[in-house]
């Protein structure tokens, strides 16, 4: 006898005749199934299948649970889990968007991560090559969010479109309709012989795979795949890497002990047997539960449908209302725009955007007037290519980087030539601020711009007056000093005109004495001419010894009007504003060679000279302060006084020259006016009133003071302090 087949028999008839046992309700668990092989699939049977399904089918048996697998898509299985058609669903990563209505298991399934697809010689070879292109994702994927982020981040920007699946995804790459498609790893390298795909290089957004449920649906029953799986994980042999070897490692199922087809047939039989049994203890109870259903269904449809009709025009009047509302919102909106316009357009400044680029997204109506243009004309120019001169574009364009960058220094105030439409220069003082987006990445620059034109022409107007009144004071300066001047030159004048006449008698002797010897020379009666009478007679010996010193008197008178003449035309000269190093003291020592015939008569000089270093100054402007300085002093002196000069160092970077009269002071209620331009407290026809202003603007442009002391009676000090400057300019 063959005993395998009475075993079969045997289990045959139990199904048949035991009655059936029902799951527990609470226990019975609808798992929602998307297309993801090898994780997750239902096959043609409509079976599911996978890694997933392997697990939960495990977990299941072993808790006793019932459990239903439903098909659908990704989208679908989230929304259904929202409307309870599902309680559980898989492969599902954490969000926390979706655990704001989702629980999730604690212990991770497996690590998936984010590939790009593509097809044979798609010439795809960086996240780069992907920027403008129509790009496959699957609908509320989050491989295909992750690849939008991280595509942002690299300022790359594809067309992307939706399918509901992986599958639809490949198949929409190997038709052409997109040049890539987003999958996770293991489907794409599943599938790329399938559809003739090959992997691109392009991986991104490593993540975790977890159960999932609905807000507060299976509450314990999810740390029960917690517990399974963590216990598995520490077993290198358990069912967990059984199944994840099989279905990621591409092993073969395991053989079947039993043959499919008895299995097959036993369940249909056991289903049928279980379906009769059911049926013939319900169907009587049925039959009359739903006669009483008919009965009371038509008065039920009855209200339903005024319940509908109710509903329906309810519907509309909310539907007019909120219409309503959404054009009063938009009309508001329009408003707002309006004026936010009218603020901007408002500004007495020049406000302008522009984006990475250097193309302009925002220009006001101040900025229009300024530019010569319209706002419509001027959107999505370069400004750098339109409204910056040519000389200046590669300059402007490197503070505009360093701008985009942070730097501190650029985003304060800048002052720059622009072109206008007319090509026109104007002078425009920019304040800047960099722009982000909700990300808080820099997406340009809005500048603020004050025309500041017509200032600087101004300022160079009134540096233009300046200079011309210093010169005017300088040669003020030296028409007081001429009649001395030209003392001081008639002196040496004098004595040289004498010393020439002189050696005009001489050389007329010589050239007697030398006429003489040539007679002598040349004629037969030798006896009649005496030479030593009458080189004694024409005192030859005497003329030889005097004319030397005569020569050397000459010569220093000369010397000494040419010097005086040098340090006239030096301080007389037009201002060339040249900086350099100079000796302070060599400064005094020249101003008072040319005002010394204003000085001599007046009042005994005494100088004392310090040891102080070279000063970074502009020398002729120096001069011209303290020959003011000089005159005034001499000026102050009615009979006969004294005037002290005295220089020193008072720290390592200033150094200090006082000049002091003994004249008649200044009395308290002058003192605070004496740099007032045009102010003077000497005579009419006795001074211009500039000579103390200019000398104080000139201190204040070498970054130095000047002050006063005076007692009336007594005499006046003012002293003057210079920063020491080493190989810079101070003005």
């Amino acid at each position: 006898m063959n005993y395998k087949k009475v075993r079969y028999i045997v289990i045959f008839l139990l199904v048949l005749f035991l009655p059936p046992t029902h799951g527990n309700a609470e226990k019975s668990i609808k798992v929602g199934v998307f297309s993801l092989k090898p994780i997750n699939y239902m096959d043609k049977s409509g079976e599911a299948k996978g890694l997933y399904p392997d697990l939960i089918r495990e977990i299941a048996a072993k808790e006793q649970w019932e459990m239903q697998f439903v098909s659908c898509n990704w989208a679908e299985c989230l929304q259904f889990l929202q409307e309870g058609t599902i309680d559980l669903m898989t492969t599902i990563a954490y969000t926390p968007e979706r655990a704001k209505v989702m629980d999730y298991n604690s212990e991770p399934v497996m690590d998936i991560w984010g590939q790009i697809f593509i097809r044979p010689k798609g010439n795809i070879n960086s996240i780069l090559d992907l920027a403008d292109k129509p790009v496959a994702i699957m609908k509320r994927d989050i491989n295909g969010k992750n690849f939008i982020t991280t595509a942002e981040k690299f300022g790359v920007y594809c067309e992307i479109v939706e399918f509901p699946s992986h599958d639809a995804v490949f198949k929409a790459i190997q038709s052409g309709e997109v040049v890539a498609g987003v999958a996770p790893q293991h489907f794409g390298m599943r599938h790329v012989k399938e559809y003739g795909l090959v992997a691109s290089s392009i991986q991104f957004s490593p993540f975790s795979l977890y159960f999932a449920s609905k807000k507060g649906l299976l509450g314990s029953n999810l740390a029960k795949f917690d517990h399974y799986l963590s216990l598995w994980k520490k077993d290198k042999n358990s069912f967990y890497y059984n199944r994840l070897s099989y279905w990621l490692g591409g092993k073969e199922f395991e053989r079947e002990i039993i043959p499919v087809w008895l299995v097959a047939t036993i369940a249909t039989i056991s289903a049928l047997a279980a379906l009769l049994y059911v049926l013939n203890l319900t169907l009587n109870v049925k039959v009359k539960k739903r006669t009483v259903e008919l009965e009371s269904e038509i008065v039920s449809r009855k209200k339903t449908e005024e319940e509908l009709k109710e509903a329906r025009d309810n519907l509309e009047h909310r539907v007019e209302e909120r219409t309503a509302e959404l054009v009063m919102i938009n009309d508001q909106l329009i408003q707002e725009e309006q004026k936010a316009q009218n603020y901007l357009d408002v500004a007495s400044v020049m406000l302008v955007a522009l984006n990475i680029a250097g193309e302009i997204t925002l220009l006001n109506q101040k900025g229009c007037e300024i530019l010569g243009i319209t706002e419509k004309e001027v959107l999505a120019r370069n400004w750098f290519d339109h409204f910056i001169p040519e000389e200046d574009r590669a300059e402007m364009k490197k503070v505009f980087a360093q701008i985009l960058a942070g730097n501190e220094m650029m985003l304060a105030l800048y002052e720059n030539v622009i072109l206008t439409d007319a090509g026109d220069s104007r002078i425009v003082s920019f304040n800047n601020s960099l722009l982000h987006n909700n990300s808080g990445e820099v997406i340009g620059i809005l500048s603020s711009g004050v025309d500041v034109t017509k200032q600087r022409q101004d300022e160079e107007e009134k540096r233009s007056m300046q200079a011309f009144l210093y010169q005017q004071e300088k040669m003020a300066s030296v028409g007081q000093l001429a009649a001395g001047v030209a003392h001081e030159i008639n002196n040496p004048m004098g004595f040289i005109t004498s010393n020439l006449r002189t050696m005009g008698n001489y050389v007329d002797r010589i050239f007697d004495y030398l006429s003489a010897q040539s007679d002598l020379l040349n004629s037969s009666q030798v006896e009649n001419i005496d030479l030593g009478k009458l080189k004694k007679k024409l005192k030859i010996d005497y003329i030889s010894e005097d004319i030397v010193e005569l020569l050397s008197e000459s010569l220093d008178g000369a010397n000494r009007v040419k010097e005086i003449v040098q340090n006239l035309k030096g301080f007389s000269r037009i201002d060339e504003e040249k900086v350099k190093q100079s000796d302070i003291n060599e400064c005094i020592e020249s101003t008072i060679k040319v005002a010394w015939n204003e000085l001599k008569y007046k009042a005994t000089l005494s100088k004392d000279y310090g040891e102080i270093p070279l000063v970074s100054c502009n020398a002729q402007q120096m001069n011209q302060v303290f020959i003011n300085l000089l005159v005034n002093a001499a000026h102050s002196i009615e009979d006969n006084g004294e005037i002290i000069i005295k220089t020193w160092q008072n720290s390592t970077d200033h150094i200090n020259v006082s000049i002091s009269d003994t004249g008649q002071g200044i009395s308290p209620e002058k003192l605070p006016r004496i740099f007032e331009p045009f102010y003077t407290t000497k005579e009419m026809g006795k001074g211009t009133g500039l000579g103390l202003s200019i000398s104080y603007d000139i201190i204040k442009k070498h970054n130095g003071q000047i002050t006063v002391d005076s007692v009336v009676g007594k005499g006046t000090t003012f002293t003057i302090t210079l920063p020491i400057f080493k190989d810079q300019d101070c003005i």
